[in-house]
């Protein structure tokens, strides 16, 4: 948790995958998604942001 996706439908090349999750912090993954912690000591992921990941063909 959280996980993390293995690649893009039409990314052959993987150029799309490493911008949307390396490009922040070179060699790090990072997801973009927001948690909040409850009080319970429970996660609540909110808010992919799938307009920013763009299909190779437009």
């Amino acid at each position: 948790m959280p996980s993390m996706p293995v690649g893009f439908v039409g990314d052959t090349d993987g150029s799309l995958y490493r911008a949307e999750y390396f490009d922040d912090y070179p060699g790090v993954w990072r997801h973009g998604d927001w948690i909040t912690i409850t009080s319970r000591g429970s996660c609540i992921i909110t808010g992919i942001d799938v307009d920013r990941v763009r299909h190779p063909d437009g």
